[in-house]
């Protein structure tokens, strides 16, 4: 264990960062965990009101599964299912979960939706505690988790019950990541026991969402970036302890859903070709970082972005590409730390695109929509977060500090408005099935 691996330590705040709430000991810590789970409470208090939506009664309250006999061996056994069509994914975990739900509130819509905001609290939380392990910056780890729990994309998670699956996805990997960050620092003997826990969270958000299945590829982009001098032999052997396990879970749940499916990669969802999934991979790319950048108005719910093989449409793709390759380089020069956070937007988006999600048909290459960003948007968070509490130390030394705490309370308050408004058309069905149909003309985005 080196002194860099350690878990950052507290410290007094950095230059024009509020002494109230960054700084050392038990008060500012209360603070910073209230006003991090308040706020975005508060916030999102009015989804207790929303009823079941669009497709709730089939998967929610019509899966025999969820409301017959319990039958661990069956749940565990069976795929996702929607009216005796099979989707081919399998999600056991959250059957469990949503069986959870029905004793405790029958069908009553508000426990739903009361499980899915702590849910989303919980991530928020576990963003804060793994963004400062990353970072070492603490200002820079809460702006990154409030930004997290208030960003407008993740209006259809949180709003629409069968969200479920992102956020108990995403909290179970965040798990995985904080565990495996303390394995890092750990001696031996230690680093395989935090290993093992990383494992089992991993596993689990597995069994919630298959889509969380990069995790090993995105860890790596933390072993590389941390990996000092010496020779490529003993830093192989010291990730042992942390990329073995999480392997093994791996191989667990393939195991788990060969049995339960039959298949290890076959999607029925996933119908388009594979070099058209690749083609139009930097497309659907493009189209996510404009939803966290300019996010619509309006209801996004399903978007089909149609792909041509076209000359334009692979000079487009490769432009598209040479972007993210010259980010990720800039990044790597001028922000170490910051650079596997970059890697894991592209990462947790890029293989479930290819490999597993979303594409109905061949003619249309991909459906995007705005809950497969909830994971991969926690790298988003985390640069914008940094960025923002860099600014407000930079306009510090320039004298006007008051001018990036403004900004960053901006950058929140307009956040809050956006999701507040992005999470009407999900109060119920009428005002979804309203918007739905405005949406209707405007769904499709057909590239080159």
């Amino acid at each position: 264990m080196t002194g860099d691996d350690r878990p950052p330590a507290e410290s007094h705040p950095a230059a024009g960062e509020p002494g109230w709430l960054f700084g050392p000991g038990t008060t500012p810590r209360a603070r910073r965990m209230l006003l991090l789970v308040l706020v975005p409470a508060l916030i999102l208090a009015g989804t207790l009101r929303f009823d079941f939506v669009f497709d709730d009664n089939l998967v929610v309250l019509g899966d025999r599964l969820v409301t017959g006999q319990f039958n661990l061996r069956e749940i565990f056994g069976s795929e996702v299912r929607v009216m005796d069509v099979t989707l081919g994914y399998y999600r056991p975990l959250v059957t469990l979960l949503y069986r959870a739900d029905r004793a405790l509130w029958g069908t009553n819509p508000a426990g739903y939706h009361l499980t899915n905001l702590l849910w989303h609290l919980l991530a928020t939380v576990l963003v804060f505690r793994v963004a400062f392990l990353t970072t070492g910056r603490l200002a820079a780890a809460w702006t990154s988790a409030m930004l997290f729990a208030l960003l407008p994309a993740h209006s259809e998670t949180i709003g629409w019950i069968q969200g479920r699956t992102d956020l108990v996805s995403t909290a179970f990997l965040l798990l995985a990541l904080l565990a495996l960050l303390h394995a890092r620092a750990a001696h031996a003997h230690t680093g395989w026991r935090w290993g093992a826990v990383g494992a089992l969270a991993f596993l689990a958000a597995l069994l919630a969402k298959e889509s969380v299945a990069p995790l090993p590829l995105a860890w790596v982009m933390w072993e590389i970036s941390a990996a000092g001098a010496g020779r490529w032999r003993a830093r192989l052997a010291a990730m042992t302890p942390r990329v073995v396990p999480l392997l093994l879970a791996g191989v667990v749940y393939w195991l788990f859903r060969r049995w339960a499916v039959g298949d290890l990669v076959g999607f029925p969802m996933s119908l388009s070709p594979l070099p058209l999934r690749a083609l139009a991979l930097f497309f659907v790319l493009a189209e996510y970082g404009r939803v966290l950048l300019f996010p619509d108005l309006g209801l996004n719910l399903f978007r089909a972005l149609s792909v041509a093989p076209t000359p334009m449409t692979l000079a487009i793709s490769l432009a598209v590409a040479g972007i993210l390759v010259g980010g990720l380089v800039v990044t790597w020069r001028s922000a170490r730390p910051l650079f596997p956070w970059a890697a894991w937007v592209p990462i947790m988006l890029s293989v479930p695109l290819l490999f597993i999600l979303y594409a109905p048909a061949p003619e249309t290459g991909f459906t995007t929509a705005e809950r497969f960003l909830y994971l991969p948007s926690v790298g988003w968070c985390v640069l914008l977060g940094s960025l923002l509490a860099r600014a407000v130390e930079g306009r510090e030394r320039a004298g006007v500090s008051s001018w990036g705490l403004a900004t960053i309370g901006g950058v929140f308050v307009g956040y809050a408005g956006l999701t507040l408004l992005r999470l009407l058309p999900w109060a119920d069905a009428a005002d979804l099935y309203v918007a739905m149909k405005a949406q209707a003309d405007r769904r499709t985005c057909t590239w080159p």
